[in-house]
């Protein structure tokens, strides 16, 4: 496997600067810290589980990068900058890292309301404020014909979603394979945001958990976000960056006790799927290998066998 250059190793010439460095390491020091607190606040099981969820992310992490073993990266890459070019890609990525926050205070807002409505609405708002601002904003702005888009031709979504070289499906084992990981003993009980009461129906349960989770964070987090940071500073800090901003986003809407110990807990549990599934993104850009992994998860999360100790999130 090729060795990780946390200064970057993207599309663009982000690739190698001093700000790639520094993001890179700087995540990576922040990653590791949150994985010691975790370890030592926890009990022997909660280490065991964060232990082997790393592990398999870097088995995963390894798969990817064999399958294909000579992937025309380099043409990818510069198929990314075309559908970029144009774009302020700095302005764009400040507007997307400016969503999840918008996110937050618009649960925090919407919450009250839906609940008026009655108990079945209120987990509503945590979709509402998250489809709004994850997927019809970002896409109204940085998306296709977006508002800060300043060139014309083909777009990011479409390079994700229209995926016709077969190297590009390299990875879809390894996103139908690693949910499964929920599956063994040493899976925790997490319970995540968004949880719909069990009087919904499991079909529309299901509906919103996809719209509202796989779609809106895999077109956000890796489309549109990812491969900007990419652009900026490289793959490994831009990879590194989402895998502490997701987790930390998971805290809205469940209720967190422990302050920054929640945090670090979020982050050693979520981030090593999340690099996962980040390079499998960077790696490939197929955005349907990296759906059917997070739609798998949602899956067993929602259909109530029990056979998943994990609410939807």
């Amino acid at each position: 496997m090729a060795s990780i250059d946390l200064s970057g190793g993207g599309p663009g010439t982000g690739a190698g600067s001093r700000a790639g460095r520094i993001a890179g390491w700087s995540a990576a020091a922040a990653l590791t810290l949150c994985v010691l607190v975790h370890q030592l606040g926890g009990g022997a099981g909660e280490g065991r589980t964060a232990a082997l969820f790393w592990a398999g992310s870097a088995a995963g992490v390894l798969l990817l990068r064999l399958l294909p073993p000579r992937a025309p990266e380099q043409r990818m890459r510069a198929r990314v900058r075309a559908r970029l070019a144009g774009h302020p890609v700095a302005a764009e990525t400040a507007l997307l890292l400016g969503c999840p926050v918008a996110f937050a205070g618009a649960y925090t807002v919407l919450t009250p309301l839906f609940a008026s409505i009655g108990p079945a609405a209120e987990p509503l708002a945590y979709y509402t404020a998250k489809i709004i601002f994850l997927l019809l904003i970002p896409l109204l702005f940085v998306g296709g014909a977006g508002l800060m888009r300043r060139s014309s031709g083909p777009d990011l979504p479409s390079l994700a979603l229209r995926v016709r070289e077969p190297w590009r499906w390299a990875g879809l084992p390894v996103a139908l394979l690693a949910p499964l990981a929920l599956a063994a003993p040493w899976a925790p009980y997490v319970v995540l945001p968004g949880a719909l009461p069990d009087d919904y129906a499991v079909g529309a349960a299901l509906l919103v958990s996809y719209v509202g989770i796989t779609a809106a964070e895999v077109l956000f987090f890796a489309v549109l976000l990812q491969t900007r940071l990419e652009l900026l500073l490289g793959r490994w800090p831009a990879i590194l960056l989402i895998a502490l901003v997701y987790p930390a986003l998971s805290l809205v809407g469940r209720p967190v006790g422990g302050g920054l110990e929640s945090l670090a807990d979020a982050v050693a549990l979520l981030g090593a799927g999340v690099i996962l599934s980040g390079y499998m993104w960077s790696r490939h850009r197929n955005a349907w290998s990296v759906l059917a992994m997070h739609g798998l998860l949602t899956t067993f999360a929602v259909v109530p066998t029990g056979v998943f100790a994990v609410t939807t999130g």
